[in-house]
């Protein structure tokens, strides 16, 4: 999000948040759950540890923001962020979705629409993108949206 602030258009930004957003917010509240439901957590507890673990990430998007990098090290810093959701989902979440007995194949190919589902959504997000070739909006509209790279 805080490269995204400082280098895409507004546009493109709330498409990061809300997709950022999409993510963490059932991500967040399953934690919560497995916080006071299998580590016998109260919920004030829950709650504390869930804010300290979100901490890091604010504190991130702010540096990302505040730092002058090249487009170079953007990049790296972009990929290897998508990196961790592919190693989690090949590596967390692929196994059991292709683990095939009779009663669980319901169960798989459930976890599997909703996978195909946010694949698409992510895609639907990829079609307008603009580059975030840190344009403003107002720049966006006066110049070429590809100038300044090479294609």
């Amino acid at each position: 999000i805080g490269f995204s602030a400082k280098a895409c258009t507004s546009s493109a930004l709330w498409a990061v948040t809300a997709a950022t957003v999409a993510h963490e917010a059932p991500q967040e509240i399953a934690d919560y759950i497995i916080l006071i439901t299998k580590a016998n957590l109260r919920w004030p507890q829950a709650l504390a540890v869930n804010v300290f673990a979100a901490v890091p990430s604010v504190v991130g998007a702010l540096i990302s923001y505040s730092v002058n990098v090249s487009d170079n090290v953007q990049g790296f810093f972009l990929a290897m962020g998508g990196g961790v959701y592919v190693f989690v989902a090949v590596t967390e979440l692929a196994p059991s979705i292709l683990e095939i007995r009779t009663p669980m194949v319901m169960s798989s190919m459930t976890r599997l629409l909703v996978f195909a589902i946010g694949a698409t959504l992510i895609g639907l997000v990829l079609l307008s993108d603009s580059h975030c070739d840190g344009m403003s909006d107002g720049d966006a509209a006066a110049g070429d949206a590809h100038a300044g790279h090479v294609h």
